[in-house]
């Protein structure tokens, strides 16, 4: 089984789109299975790149209590994980 790195996205622009597209199609290059999380429509197109896609309407936000988040900034990304058991690394677009 292939590493799988799950990206959990709100591409409400353009932008956020382009900047989804190049993550997805990078972390494929090297070799990754990607999963794609959202609570918004996600193009067909983009989630074609993806080997697993999950839509959750439920919007709802965890405490920082519950579930601690760190996030690193750059012009192109936002890397967004969250701390629980050690376990899931999520990249936020």
């Amino acid at each position: 089984m292939k590493p799988v790195v799950i990206i959990d996205t709100f591409p409400n622009s353009r932008e956020a789109y382009l900047i989804l597209n190049d993550s997805i199609d990078s972390f494929k290059s090297m070799g990754y299975d990607v999963m794609l999380v959202s609570h918004m429509y996600i193009e067909q197109t983009t989630a074609k790149k993806c080997k697993y896609v999950i839509y959750d309407d439920n919007n709802k936000f965890l405490s920082r209590k519950h579930c601690p988040c760190f996030i690193t900034y750059s012009q192109t990304f936002i890397l967004r994980w969250h701390m629980v058991d050690m376990l899931f690394l999520y990249v936020g677009i």
